[in-house]
C-alpha cells in the first residue's frame, strides 16, 4: 500500500466517521424530544430481538439432539423467546422493572466505587466522581419511581446516541494517523 493510497484511505474513513457521528447526534436529538416515545418502542425493539434470538435459539439446538449443547442451547431459546412475548404484552411493567433495575445497579455501583476509592489511593478522585454520580443517580431514579419508568431509557438512549456521534466526529476531525 503506497503513502497516497494510506491518505486516501484515512481521508475516506475521516469523512465517513464525520456524517455517521452527524447521524448519530441527530437522532439522539430527535430520541431525546420525545423520551417517553423513544422508551415504549425501546422495550418493543428489545422484546422483538429476544424472540428472533430465541427462535433462532431453539432452531439451532434442534440440530445438536443427541449431541452435547442441546438442553442449553434450548433451555437459552426458550427462555429468551418467552421474555420476549412477555416485554412484547406487557412494555409498561417491563419499563417499570428495568428502570427499577438500572437505579439498583446505579446505586450498588455508586457505593461500590465510593469504598473502592478508599482502597485505592492512585485512583482515588477518579473513582470517588463516578461513585458519587452513579450513586446520585441511582437515588435520583429510584426516588422518582415509578414516575422515572416513562423517561429513563429513552433519556439513557438519547444521551449515549449523542455521545458517540460527537465521538464518531471527534475521530473522523481528528485522524488516528494524522499526515
Amino acid at each position: 500500500m503506497t503513502t497516497e493510497s494510506a491518505t486516501a484511505a484515512v481521508n475516506a474513513r475521516t469523512w465517513k466517521d464525520v456524517l455517521i457521528g452527524g447521524i448519530l447526534v441527530g437522532t439522539g436529538v430527535v430520541v431525546l424530544g420525545d423520551v417517553v416515545a423513544a422508551s415504549v418502542i425501546s422495550v418493543l425493539f428489545l422484546g422483538w430481538t429476544l424472540v428472533i434470538g430465541g427462535a433462532v435459539g431453539i432452531g439451532s439446538s434442534l440440530w445438536l439432539i443427541g449431541k452435547g449443547g442441546f438442553w442449553i442451547g434450548m433451555l437459552g431459546g426458550v427462555l429468551a423467546l418467552i421474555a420476549g412475548v412477555v416485554f412484547l404484552r406487557n412494555p409498561d411493567a417491563t419499563l417499570l422493572a428495568l428502570s427499577l433495575a438500572i437505579g439498583a445497579v446505579m446505586l450498588v455501583n455508586g457505593i461500590t466505587r465510593l469504598v473502592a476509592a478508599i482502597q485505592h489511593r492512585e485512583i482515588r478522585l477518579a473513582l470517588a466522581l463516578s461513585g458519587v454520580l452513579s450513586l446520585v443517580l441511582g437515588v435520583l431514579i429510584l426516588s422518582q419511581w415509578p414516575t422515572s419508568a416513562i423517561w429513563l431509557i429513552g433519556t439513557l438512549l438519547g444521551i449515549q446516541l449523542i455521545v458517540d456521534g460527537a465521538t464518531m466526529i471527534l475521530i473522523g476531525r481528528f485522524p488516528l494517523f494524522p499526515k
